[in-house]
Order: C-alpha cells, then structure tokens, then sequence
C-alpha cells in the first residue's frame, strides 16, 4: 500500500475520533438495514445475514426484497426475526427465486398495536460458493403507521465478499464486523501507546506489546 494512502487513513482516523467519543445524538431517521453489512466468509462456508429494522417513531407494518448475487451465493433458509413474534403479529418470509437471487416481499405486520423497538424482521442464511464480492441489496421497501401512512425510511444495504482460507485474515478485523476498514483503525486509535504482553488485546495485531503505528499500517495494508 503506497504512503500517501496510509496518511489519508491516518488522518480520517483523527477526525472520526473525536466524534466516537464525543457524539451522543440519536439518529432522528428510521433504518432498515443489512447487518452486518459487510462479511468475509471463506468458500463452501455457511453464514447469516439479518434485515434490522431501527425505527424513529411507531409503525405497523413492513415489507422488502432483497437481491444477491447467484453465482456466488446459494440462500438456503429464510426464518422470522424477533420484531413480529407473538399471536397478533404476520410474518411472511418471502418468494425465493435461486436462479435471479432474490427474495421476493419479506413482510412483517401488527394486526393489533405497534411495533416502538429495533428488530430482526428476518434473517436469512446463505450458503458461499464461489469466491467473489456480492452485493446484498434491499428493494421495494415500504414502512407503514396504523393509518396505511408510508413512513420515511433510509435503506442501507450490505455486501460479502467469498475468498479462500488464507485471503480470510481474521485477526487484523479489530472490531470482528467482518471487514477490515475504518473502524478498525478507529479502535487502534483509541488505544494508542497502551502496553502489554504480546498480542494483549485484539488491537494489537502485531503481537509486540504495543499498540503503534505498526498496527495501523498493518489492517491499513489490507484496508477492503
């Protein structure tokens, strides 16, 4: 990785800092997201992902797709999520096309009362066959109140991407969300000049004891 790239990391590093510790605002949007919304995952692996939902204010009922990528990708189950559990609630998890990758209308709804907590609405289980990046996309998404009202939402998708054991390097995923980025460099940042035995806490990836900039250049090298 060429030394300006470092530097770029270094700084952005610098400015997002202050803001993790400091930033205590909620977010005042809804979301409803792929989580995690980045994995590694090795060849033949199984692995789940989770469509989250984070609301700002009441809602009734929810629906959305979801595409991936065929080739590398194979869904093998669909199950219902935390958020609609119970008697009074409907949970439908969707028409599974394998061929195009998609998940057709995943849906939640409230036949009485209203949803106020974040929540699984599904999660769905995959299994990886060929290496590659596939984008794990949310479409036709609709989030609706008690009174057939669409409520606005922000949509953030997801991705994995499938390699071999040795392109899978774990260890250097400080924060173990699955990709290797700026959070990491973040917590490295937060534990700067701290000591201890050789690989004391995980971000000390260098095993030396000390959590420097032979860390960071270290995860920045295989910065995703």
């Amino acid at each position: 990785m060429k030394y300006p790239t470092i530097v770029l990391s270094i700084v952005i590093l610098m400015a997002l800092i202050p803001l993790s510790l400091g930033s205590t605002s909620e977010s005042t949007v809804t979301t409803i997201e792929i989580t995690p919304s980045a994995q590694q995952i090795e060849c033949n692996s199984t692995f789940s992902v989770h469509i989250t939902v984070n609301p700002t204010e009441p809602f009734a009922g929810v629906q959305c797709s979801l595409t991936y990528d065929p080739n590398l990708l194979s869904c093998t189950s669909v199950s219902r999520g935390n958020l609609f559990q119970g008697s009074n609630t409907y949970f439908h998890g969707g028409t599974l096309d394998a061929k195009n990758g998609t998940i057709s209308y995943v849906i939640g709804l409230a036949i009485t009362g209203n949803i106020n907590t974040s929540g699984t609405l599904a999660s769905i289980n995959f299994t990886a066959k060929h290496q590659g990046t596939s984008p794990l996309n949310l479409t036709h998404v609709i989030m609706g109140n008690r009174n057939a009202r669409p409520l606005p939402v922000m949509v953030i998708h997801g991705q994995v991407t499938v390699g071999t054991p040795s392109q899978v390097d774990t260890h250097l995923d400080v924060n173990e969300d699955g990709i290797i980025n700026i959070l990491d460099l973040v917590l490295i940042g937060q534990h700067w000049g701290e000591t201890g035995p050789p690989c004391w806490i995980p971000t000390d990836v260098t095993c030396d004891g000390i959590i420097n900039i032979l860390d960071m250049i270290a995860v920045a090298q295989q910065w995703n």
